[in-house]
């Protein structure tokens, strides 16, 4: 039974225990927020993978300029992070930083890159999310490698979000 409460509550739990899937690909365990478009047109994503079966923990934020450009920001270097999947698609080079998420509230949190960014990300429950959240709570493990049932999910969840196109199979850039 999900007893998680708070986007808090979740962070912590997957911070206290970091268990990764079973399998023997690349597989990490983390959260994230998978991203956030501004009106001036900057677009930011955020990682948190506590543990991951290539490389050691590390913090990436994901950067898209009104004009279309990428960079990645990570605290490992880049085949070590976000960036071993997606630099193809890029011109900009990843760049190896600090990075600190701060919760103050257990619905709010800060993420730093000292002297670049100072991004402030509030979130609350809807009617939506929780009902997206006790389905998947519901779904058996076997069902979250499924790439058929996957686009279906996906389907589902972009239209009961209203995101849009959700993929949660597929090939990365860089071809994984």
């Amino acid at each position: 039974m999900n007893t998680t409460h708070t986007p808090h509550d979740a962070v912590k739990a997957v911070l206290d225990n970091p268990v990764l899937p079973d399998g023997d690909d690349e597989r990490f365990a983390g959260f994230g927020v998978m991203g956030l478009p501004f009106e001036s047109g900057h677009y930011l994503a955020l990682r948190q993978f506590p543990t991951a079966s290539f490389a050691p923990a590390y913090l990436s934020v994901w950067h898209r300029d009104p004009a279309g450009n990428w960079t990645f920001y990570a605290t490992t270097p880049a085949e070590q992070s976000c960036a071993r999947y997606f630099s193809s698609a890029t011109g900009n080079d990843a760049v190896q930083c600090d990075i600190d998420v701060t919760w103050v509230t257990p619905w709010w949190f800060r993420v730093t890159i000292p002297g670049l960014l100072e991004w402030s990300v509030h979130m609350q429950s809807t009617f939506a999310s929780s009902m997206l959240t006790k389905v998947a709570g519901l779904l058996p493990e076997s069902a979250w490698t499924n790439r058929s049932l996957l686009g279906v999910i996906g389907r589902i969840a972009g239209m009961t979000l209203g995101a849009g196109d959700l993929r949660l199979a597929g090939a990365a850039p860089n071809g994984q």
